[in-house]
């Protein structure tokens, strides 16, 4: 009897235990912002709870379920997995944290009467950043309360209220069902006047128009020109272009010149041979040349022997350190040459900023190659999405003061940022084309430049070449810039080596290098690689030295 009664026992026993284990296991946790974004700072433990799907019991999570390590991860942007421990159990929740998140919208209807039958909900946009990621979100009439998706019909001045990521926005626009005017005129401040193509801007021009008895003035728009008169906006010369508006239309004349940068012409020498040790055999005078600049255009005078002294062109045959004297007219310009007498078809780098290149010393092909990637990514402060913002103002400067100079076009434009208006980030690699978003190369500062967004739109995510098949051609002012950033990721980012190519980008390798001789190293980029080295701690090799290009490839 005695035995039975504890077999019972045993049994009730292992049943009581066997439902406090189901019991806790009913348990599961949920997240109020799951599949969100949320600030550090905004983060509490109060959005964490575990529901108990029998009997509805909550239980609120607190920070002694979590351990030491989980806790510090939600002081950190990233997506995180946290472990919440309870009765012996895990439970496991993902937490997206960023540093900063703002929003903002952009409303192209917001100082405008729009036909009702030419509006377009989508057309609005709510922008979010997150740590400098931005994410353009469509209106939707789902967005909307039934009162206010009744005014997108209606005319009238209205505003509406929009809740989007758990925050409300207010809305402006104003509604017609036909407009009441009549075209009076253009008023064309650039008619009779000659304009620096980054100070003209096309909201300038109006049109003049009687809307409803009274008086206004309408900004011409891209939208407004055909594609080929807006193309002529960004380039100097005289042009004439037509403005269309509804059944109207008007051929307008502007006159669009370089931007002045002073009166002063400007000497100065080009010495491909500088910081570079060369074979008496391979040098070639005729690669110096004398730089006559003058407003923005440049001319080229190659060096001849008729320039030298008999004593300096003696030095040319002889091995050695040697400083020359080139003579142009009334002017003298010293020249360092290192010459070496050797056949062992060997360079020798010297070194600029502190021996930075010295490693380099002695190497050719893939060797040097893989040498300059060591170099280039020692002690690199990884720029940011959003620090591009401020310092590509400090790296790219325009001919005026507080002004950005825009990488293809060569204009120059407002330096303050006004998220992507008046320049944006240009991606030289797309980042459809490569292996990064907004980080790392996709945020490099050697990599990325200031540019028009109307050109950047144009290029998109075309390959460079020269023009034809679906390719892009930048100006020639820009080409030997474009070979040398590409020339910087193919070395320092080893995703190039295989997976993404320099010919995902470009029509070939040899083009490039055709560009990096045809286009040489300017002031621009001389000052633009001083100043990256600056703010993010390293430096293209291929500003620095262009004759690396040809050590690598040729």
């Amino acid at each position: 009897m005695k035995k039975k009664v504890l077999i019972i026992y045993l049994f009730l026993m292992s049943f009581f235990l066997l439902s406090c284990n189901i019991q806790t296991n009913n348990y599961s946790i949920l997240y109020t912002y799951e599949n969100e974004v949320i600030e550090i700072n905004d983060f509490k433990f109060d959005y964490l709870y575990l529901y108990n799907k029998i009997n509805g019991e909550i239980i609120y999570v607190n920070e002694g379920m979590v351990s030491a390590s989980d806790l510090q991860k939600l002081k950190t942007a990233g997506e995180h997995k946290i472990i919440v421990n309870y009765l012996e159990n895990k439970y496991e929740v993902n937490i997206i944290l960023a540093s900063n998140i703002s929003y903002y919208v952009l409303n192209p209807y917001e100082n405008e009467t729009c036909l009702i039958s030419e509006f377009d909900l989508s057309n609005i946009k709510l922008v979010k950043n997150v740590d400098g990621e931005e994410n353009k979100v469509s209106l939707s009439l789902d967005m909307l309360r039934d009162s206010d998706k009744e005014k997108i019909n209606k005319e009238g001045n209205h505003i509406i209220n929009v809740l989007f990521n758990n925050n409300s926005f207010s809305i402006s626009f104003s509604l017609v069902e036909r407009y009441i005017e009549t075209i009076i005129s253009i008023i064309n401040p650039y008619e009779n006047t000659e304009c620096e193509i980054s100070k003209f801007k096309l909201e300038n021009i109006k049109i003049s128009l009687e809307r409803d008895g009274d008086i206004a003035y309408i900004d011409v728009k891209e939208s407004m020109l055909s594609d080929a008169d807006f193309a002529k906006t960004k380039t100097t010369g005289t042009h004439y272009i037509n403005v269309n508006y509804g059944d109207f239309s008007q051929k307008i004349k502007i006159v669009l010149i370089e931007d002045k940068i002073n009166d002063e012409t400007r000497y100065y020498i080009e010495n491909p041979y500088d910081s570079l040790t060369v074979n008496i055999n391979e040098f070639n005078l005729g690669n110096i040349k004398i730089v006559i600049e003058t407003n923005s255009s440049k001319e080229y005078v190659p060096i001849d022997s008729s320039m030298l002294s008999v004593s300096d062109n003696n030095k040319l045959g002889t091995a050695g350190d040697h400083e020359i004297t080139i003579i142009y007219k009334d002017k003298q310009f010293l020249v360092n040459i290192y010459l070496v007498n050797s056949s062992t078809n060997e360079y020798i780098y010297d070194h600029i900023a502190n021996g930075y290149y010295s490693s380099a010393n002695n190497l050719k092909g893939n060797e040097l190659k893989l040498a300059l990637r060591t170099i280039i990514n020692t002690k690199v402060h990884d720029t940011t999405y959003a620090e591009l913002t401020t310092w590509l103002a400090k790296t790219d400067p325009g001919t005026r003061e507080n002004t950005v100079l825009l990488f293809y076009l060569r204009t120059s434009v407002a330096a303050k940022w006004d998220g992507g208006n008046t320049w944006n980030r240009e991606h030289v690699w797309p980042k459809s084309l490569g292996w990064f978003s907004t980080s790392k190369a996709g945020s490099d500062l050697h990599h990325i430049r200031p540019s028009d967004p109307g050109e950047n739109s144009r290029r998109g995510n075309k390959p460079f070449g020269n023009g034809s098949g679906g390719t892009y051609e930048p100006r020639d002012a820009v080409k030997g810039d474009v070979a040398r950033i590409l020339f910087y990721m193919m070395v320092r980012y080893s995703q190039t080596d295989s997976s993404y190519p320099v010919t995902k980008v470009a029509t070939s390798l040899d083009m490039l290098l055709q560009w990096h001789k045809m286009d040489p190293v300017d002031s621009i980029e001389i000052y633009r690689n001083n100043k990256a080295y600056e703010l993010q701690g390293n430096r293209n090799p291929f500003i620095d030295f262009e004759g690396f290009a040809d050590y690598i490839w040729a």
